[in-house]
């Protein structure tokens, strides 16, 4: 329709149109990543809501494929282009912590992005995750725990795993394993537990 018409899109359009198409899976993710180039390329930046939105959306779709430097590129972008968006904030802090293994630099946007919300779960966990790479192991269990009484998870306990291990407290850290296998998790996150079992024997 967009050919046959030769009407120019609104980022939003294309946005929406990159959804659509990454939204099949692996197969459609290029096309989705062509579509929020040419919406990030049309935006004129007058709503920095929407600025900052398409970043964010191209930072997703490039983790999801595995590049974590754009990724966290992109959410550098979104996060400078408008107001504070907390799922934003979270994604760049955990990323600097995973893929750049630099969790100073991830501290201040997950405190950030708590400061906005203080009870997702999730973001406690990101918290939880760089204290933890920091060395900060005391607080790591604290924020950890917290974010488990809120909504168990397996990435969760998969972390607190982790700095129950290097507490030196192997017994616990089998404990945090097996509710983090009770808790489906996907493949990848089940080989970083077994890795962690094989690790603590």
């Amino acid at each position: 329709v967009r050919a046959a018409a030769d009407v120019p899109v609104h980022p939003i359009g294309l946005r929406w149109l990159a959804e659509l198409a990454a939204s099949v899976g692996e197969e459609g993710y290029p096309r989705g990543a062509s579509l929020l180039e040419e919406a990030i390329a049309t935006d004129d930046g007058t709503d920095p809501r929407i600025t900052a939105r398409l970043h964010l959306d191209r930072g997703n779709l490039h983790y999801v494929n595995g590049d974590c430097r754009s990724a966290i590129e992109s959410f550098e972008r979104s996060a400078a282009s408008g107001p504070p968006n907390p799922q934003t904030l979270n994604n760049l802090a955990f990323l600097c912590g995973d893929c750049l293994d630099d969790p100073a630099r991830g501290l201040p946007h997950i405190e950030q992005a708590m400061a906005i919300s203080d009870q997702i779960p999730e973001f406690i966990d990101t918290y939880g995750y760089l204290l933890w790479k920091a060395e900060r192991l005391d607080e790591a269990e604290t924020a950890l725990l917290r974010s488990l009484r809120i909504r168990p998870s397996a990435l969760a306990n998969y972390h607190l795993a982790e700095v129950l291990a290097a507490q030196g407290n192997p017994a616990q850290a089998r404990t945090a394993i097996q509710q983090a296998r009770g808790l489906d998790p996907d493949p990848e996150l089940a080989a970083s537990i077994e890795d962690l079992e094989q690790r603590i024997r």
